[in-house]
Formats: structure tokens, C-alpha cells, sequence
């Protein structure tokens, strides 16, 4: 899943990609479908990026490209049984700190084991 702070989400299920956000996105992610098929993993990165939908498709692809998105339910804040998808979408509906996202999710607000891997979701859902 990738998120940014204008309220664009981008998912794919394993068998179709799902999307929100303006237009322009919308139409970047259908021209990649039409151009390369419905599989992200198999899809070119854009070159030349000049605005944020590019870099947020990008940024996707990318994610889509390596194992992380295998991951993306996998429980990160064991003391409150908080998985990544949880503390993605915490991003998505516009929390930009790790205090942010402990105040909505509840994340890190045991132990705190858990709050390097909050600063690294966080990183690489915000550009």
C-alpha cells in the first residue's frame, strides 16, 4: 500500500491494483495497465518524474517490485496488536510523526520495540 498527504491510496490484492485520489493519478495508473498489464511487479518505473501522482506511482511500483509488500500485514506493534496496514493508513488519513501515528493507532505506546520500524513506514510513505 502506498498513501500520500493529498489523500491518495494505492493497493494492489494480488489480483487488481485499487486506487483513490485525483484524476491524474487515476489515469497514469490506467495507462500502465493498458501499456504493461494489470501485474505492478512487471511494470517500468516512470522516468523523468515532475510531479507528485509520478512519484507516488513510482514509489509503488517500487514497493510492488521488492518484498515488501509481502508484509504489508505483518503485526508491528506486538504489545498492541498493530499491523503495518493499520499504521499505513494512520499515514493516509494525515498523521506525519510517529506520535502521530501512536495517538491513532496505539503503536508504540507499550514497550516502544516497535518505534524504529514506525520511523521506517513512516519514511517510506512520505515523500
Amino acid at each position: 500500500m502506498v498513501s500520500s498527504k493529498y489523500r491518495a491510496f494505492l493497493k494492489y490484492d494480488g489480483t487488481r491494483v485499487k486506487a483513490t485520489g485525483p484524476l491524474s493519478l487515476l489515469n497514469l495508473i490506467q495507462n500502465k495497465i493498458q501499456q504493461q498489464g494489470s501485474q505492478p511487479e512487471k511494470w517500468s518505473l516512470l522516468s523523468n518524474v515532475t510531479n507528485g501522482d509520478e512519484a507516488m506511482l513510482n514509489n509503488f511500483i517500487s514497493k510492488m517490485q521488492t518484498s515488501e509488500t509481502s508484509q504489508e500485514h505483518d503485526e508491528i506493534c506486538h504489545c498492541r496488536m498493530v499491523g503495518r496496514e493499520k499504521i499505513e493508513q494512520s499515514i493516509f488519513q494525515g498523521s506525519f510523526s510517529r506520535e502521530e501515528i501512536s495517538r491513532t493507532t496505539l503503536a508504540g505506546t507499550g514497550c516502544g520495540s516497535c518505534r524504529n520500524d514506525i520511523d521506517k513506514i513512516l519514511k517510506n510513505n512520505i515523500r
